[in-house]
């Protein structure tokens, strides 16, 4: 079994991004800005929204999950929003007791209906991951916050805390499923400074501010948020805040090499075997004759080859019969293919001949 090991940024899937906060904070507005978004609408918040493309608020669970599907055949946009998610629960617990006859989420009793609708909606996240995230299509959920009370085993006091606003019941697990499923948890509140005000013998809280929209991306003791593309803990509640995140070059895919077309092989050339001739002579030759090219004699000078190299050469290749013959008689043909062909050819099969000529 072989396995790829990747490494960098994977720019081709999509962002899962939660964001939750108050009543009227602007979750859908932000939500809205989002590159190219559709909309599934579950408690009708986009209608006063002019510029906002979203698919019919859906009738239940069941619908719900039909549109998923959907989006990810037809892909109509780069980013779907499910505005919001609380409401999207409670048609999947609504569904859940109606399957199974349940007058309440309670009714099995020992927390099996949360256990289950915990499942449930586990099992929709991953779909939302495979169908549309690994796509490329980039997820948004929108949800309301509520506070709920934090009692830590090493303090004597508990303490109030924003959180999401699913699960009707604290045996609820959906809240941590949908939190660990986000790359990006942002919770979004209006800036709010307290005063300590003197008032006779005590001292009271006196809260200001209350119009600047803020949003955290950072983990606190009062509320939950993170990212993994190191934004900073509070920023203003604007998109640009969050556009370098989603302005992302697409993967780069690697180029295949065009095939390389086959060439025909040359066909090798074939050689006009030399006409051997047979040389009646009693001696190696020891000078040029005159009939021998000047240019023959310039490349065998300059190479240190003898006249009897060349004569043991001919006899090597099988051009004649006999070492010992005239080459004032060896043809005119020889000499040119020899002038042209020394270096490639010739040349080495001289360095041969004259070891050949060697008394040891």
């Amino acid at each position: 079994m072989k396995f790829e090991i990747t490494s960098g940024k994977d720019t081709t899937k999509g962002i899962k991004t939660l964001i939750y906060g108050t009543e009227g904070i602007g979750k859908t507005t932000l939500a809205s800005q989002f590159p190219d978004p559709v909309f599934i609408d579950t408690e009708g918040s986009t209608t006063h929204f002019d510029n906002v493309k979203r698919l019919p608020k859906p009738k239940d669970w069941k619908e719900l999950k039909d549109m998923i599907s959907w989006v990810s055949q037809e892909k109509p946009c780069k980013t779907l929003v499910i505005d919001t998610f609380d409401w999207a629960e409670m048609a999947e617990v609504d569904a859940l007791c109606k399957e199974n006859g349940w007058r309440s989420i309670e009714s099995p009793g020992y927390g099996k209906g949360f256990t289950e609708s915990a499942e449930r909606i586990g099992s929709f996240l991953r779909e939302l991951e495979t169908k549309l995230v690994d796509e490329g299509i980039h997820v948004v959920l929108n949800c309301h916050a509520q506070t709920e009370k934090i009692e830590l085993p090493e303090e004597q006091s508990a303490y109030d805390k924003y959180g999401l606003k699913l699960g009707a019941k604290a045996k609820s697990r959906t809240s941590a499923l949908v939190k660990e499923w986000a790359d990006m948890v942002l919770f979004c509140n209006y800036k709010t400074y307290v005063e300590s005000v003197t008032s006779g013998m005590t001292k009271k809280g006196k809260a200001t501010g209350g119009k600047e929209r803020v949003m955290y991306a950072e983990h606190s003791a009062v509320w939950d948020a993170k990212n993994r593309f190191g934004l900073p803990a509070e920023m203003p509640m604007e998109y640009k805040q969050l556009a370098k995140i989603f302005d992302r070059k697409p993967k780069a895919q690697p180029v295949k090499p065009a095939p390389k077309k086959k060439e025909p092989k040359p066909e090798p050339v074939k050689e006009e075997p030399m006409k051997t001739e047979v040389f009646d002579t009693d001696s190696l030759a020891v000078t040029w004759p005159d009939s021998v090219p000047k240019t023959v004699r310039d490349i065998c000078k300059k190479n240190s080859f003898m006249p009897d190299d060349i004569q043991r050469l001919l006899y090597n290749e099988n051009i004649v019969k006999t070492p010992n013959f005239d080459l004032a008689k060896v043809p005119p043909k020889f000499w040119t293919s020899f002038t042209s062909e020394f270096e490639t050819r010739w040349g080495p099969k001289l360095d041969i001949a004259r070891q050949d000529n060697l008394p040891f």
